[in-house]
């Protein structure tokens, strides 16, 4: 969620993903794809004060994965359950 706010506040072009190999071993990934701010669903940040404070992550969860990649150098070398995670992330 927070990389969604940064891209509309710096206007990002690309996204690196780094560190997903520290994430092998766990059974599922949760990732926040939204906020509940008493009872109302925000796809994107709240930006004011009082929402943000109050709101609650919604997660969904990704399949994790068994198979450690660390020497991988192209995305196509990482486990399927990786990939499907990170394409998730879209700007």
């Amino acid at each position: 969620m927070n990389y969604r706010y940064a891209n509309q506040v710096n206007g990002l072009t690309d996204l690196v993903l780094t560190k997903l190999d520290v994430l092998t071993g766990l059974k599922e990934i949760p990732i926040c794809v939204a906020y509940d701010v008493d009872g109302e669903r925000y796809d994107d940040m709240p930006t004011d004060q009082a929402a943000f404070s109050a709101a609650k992550p919604i997660y969904e969860t990704m399949p994790g994965w068994m198979r450690t990649f660390r020497r991988s150098t192209s995305s196509t070398s990482c486990p399927p359950p990786a990939r499907r995670t990170s394409s998730v992330l879209k700007l």
